[in-house]
């Protein structure tokens, strides 16, 4: 008796400290540390395309890039990066809203094609050095994409000055 139930504690233990050691990955990492509420696999023009929703409410010093803070800039990276290494989709569409007077109001929009985030460099690093990408390289990688801010909102906000 003594045996099994020292045999079933091992074992609740074992899958217990396993789940720890796991690390999280794509999307769960979106949804916990990016603010993204959905995901969506699509179609379009025979192109595989990846739609990610994003909310955010808070936003961290003004970047260098129009209209976007450097919390948006690394989240724009961050997602590209994962959605890219983890799917084969041709292109990640970002679109990112604000809730204002109880309503949703898009900020901004962004997307880019996998082959030009392969010459932004951005398959070329690690989840560990999404943070210095976005500060040294995330300006490239917004410019070979197609960003549009909703700029009367960015202004409101103080991302526009």
């Amino acid at each position: 008796m003594k045996c099994k139930f020292l045999m079933a504690f091992l074992m609740l233990f074992l899958v217990c400290y396993s789940g720890c050691l796991f690390k999280e990955g794509y999307p769960d990492i979106l949804y916990k540390k990016y603010n993204v509420v959905k995901i969506i696999n699509t179609t379009i023009e025979n192109k595989s395309v990846i739609i990610v929703y994003q909310i955010k409410s808070k936003f961290g010093p003004l970047s260098n890039v129009e209209g976007l803070d450097v919390d948006s800039k690394r989240d724009i990276v961050a997602i590209c990066y994962y959605v890219f290494k983890n799917t084969n989709a041709d292109e990640v569409q970002i679109i990112c809203f604000y809730p204002e007077d109880s309503n949703l109001v898009v900020l901004y929009k962004f997307k880019i094609d996998r082959r030009n985030a392969e010459l932004a460099e951005l398959f070329d690093i690690s989840p560990d050095q999404i943070d210095t990408y976005a500060l040294y390289k995330g300006s490239r990688l917004i410019a070979l994409g197609q960003l549009w801010v909703n700029k009367g909102l960015a202004k409101k906000l103080g991302l526009l000055t």
